[in-house]
């Protein structure tokens, strides 16, 4: 979800590639194989990936400034911990 109030949040996942991204959240019209995918301002989004090895995988805004400013999170795959590998 993009709370707002008017910017645009390019949603990308690190080293990883999203198997279905639903913009809008609606189920019925999808995206396949990408890797960013914009979320609107008041808007959100599904995502659905896989990952092929256990890890740390990563996800940022893709407005890198915006991810300096702490838009970002990690995912833990499997049992892992430690730092992104990717």
């Amino acid at each position: 979800m993009d709370a707002g109030p008017n910017l645009v949040v390019p949603f990308h996942l690190v080293g990883g590639i999203f198997d279905r991204a639903y913009p809008d959240g609606d189920m019925t019209h999808w995206l396949r194989d990408v890797q960013t995918t914009d979320v609107p301002p008041g808007g959100a989004a599904i995502f659905d990936a896989r990952f092929p090895v256990r890890g740390v995988y990563g996800f940022v805004n893709h407005a890198f400034a915006n991810a300096e400013r702490g838009e970002i999170g990690t995912l833990l795959v499997g049992n892992a911990h430690g730092a992104m590998s990717h």
